[in-house]
């Protein structure tokens, strides 16, 4: 998102980006200047958790300043450093998201409606030097002449499944990589696998069930195979046996209509970026 000063107001800007020149719009009007901004291709909700409660600790913990800051020794001389109380809760619980790639829109602006999502000076930059052209003849929508979507799609989806961070990651060694991972290519805007687990005490159950039926349901709109990545040993010893045997022959795709492939989560995300179209 680019914000501009004169935003709202009837100015406009010349190709090198001058804002005191005015222009008139087909109505005669002077053109107003439009903000630049463009929705991310990459959707992703919040981690949320899985279980409804879950292991909570508090730990109790000092910070002891080393020296007292001088604006508080000109006040009182006598001034002594005092520990600093603070607290660390901790939660234990199992996390989930639902994360979404407009592959469509990989390398494409549209400049309408009150918003532009590629600066007007590039525009005509980028029209004469080749490197954008026009998607539709009557609307402002351009795309990338050369558009490496493939590329930077499969970059975004192999970091979804090496995913790290945390404030307190390095003190806790506390991993958020996906020990599980559903993922397919889809024709449509539906992020169709969403609150396929389920917590217990012996590890999270993969809903069989309502994996089979959102498959079925949607099948028509699935345009790769379904890749399901489990870790071994994360599930439910039970509900990873059942997936597994459930997904072991022909049969149980043919019955779907679609193909599911059940291996890790990093072969999941690299085996879909191979059915990517370029």
């Amino acid at each position: 998102m680019k914000t501009r000063k004169d935003q709202g107001t009837a100015t406009a800007e010349n190709e090198q980006g001058d804002e005191d020149e005015e222009s008139e719009d087909a109505g005669g009007g002077r053109e107003k200047v439009k903000p630049t901004m463009r929705t991310s291709p990459f959707h992703a909700s919040i981690l949320m958790s899985l279980r409804k409660t879950g292991w909570r600790g508090l730990d109790k913990g000092f910070v002891y300043p080393k020296r007292v800051a001088p604006e508080l020794l000109e006040k009182n001389p006598d001034a002594r450093s005092t520990p600093l109380p603070y607290d660390t809760k901790f939660y234990n619980t199992q996390l989930q998201g639902i994360f979404g790639l407009n592959y469509s829109r990989l390398g494409e602006f549209r400049n309408e409606g009150d918003r532009i999502e590629l600066d007007l000076p590039l525009v005509t930059k980028y029209l004469k030097g080749n490197k954008i052209a026009k998607a539709d003849g009557k609307r402002e929508i351009y795309q990338l002449v050369n558009n490496p979507r493939r590329e930077r799609a499969t970059k975004i989806l192999k970091a979804l499944s090496v995913m790290r961070g945390g404030a307190k990651q390095a003190q806790f060694g506390t991993p958020v990589h996906p020990q599980a991972i559903v993922i397919a290519g889809l024709s449509c805007g539906n992020l169709i696998f969403n609150h396929l687990f389920e917590d217990t005490k012996e590890g999270p159950v993969f809903k069989l069930e309502t994996f089979e039926e959102v498959v079925r349901d949607f099948a028509d709109r699935i345009v790769t195979n379904v890749y399901v990545g489990i870790r071994t040993g994360y599930l439910h010893p039970e509900s990873e046996r059942r997936l597994r045997e459930r997904f072991s022959t022909q049969d149980s795709a043919d019955s779907l209509n679609v193909t599911v492939v059940v291996c890790t989560p990093i072969e999941a995300v690299n085996r879909v970026t191979t059915e990517l179209p370029e």
